[in-house]
């Protein structure tokens, strides 16, 4: 019995951990598409002077 709740404890803990990883890297992929996003209209879409 201690050692069936040993292991959920263990199965809790390493869901909290794998959320906050998912959240955190969501987080880092949204900065970057934000980023890229400012440089499709400000730079890349930007007419050449000639």
């Amino acid at each position: 019995m201690k050692a069936e709740i040993e292991i959920k404890e263990k199965e809790e803990i390493s869901k909290e951990k794998r959320l906050e990883q998912y959240l955190e890297c969501e987080s880092l992929l949204d900065q970057f598409f934000k980023q890229v996003n400012y440089c499709q209209t400000n730079c890349v879409n930007q007419p050449e002077e000639v």
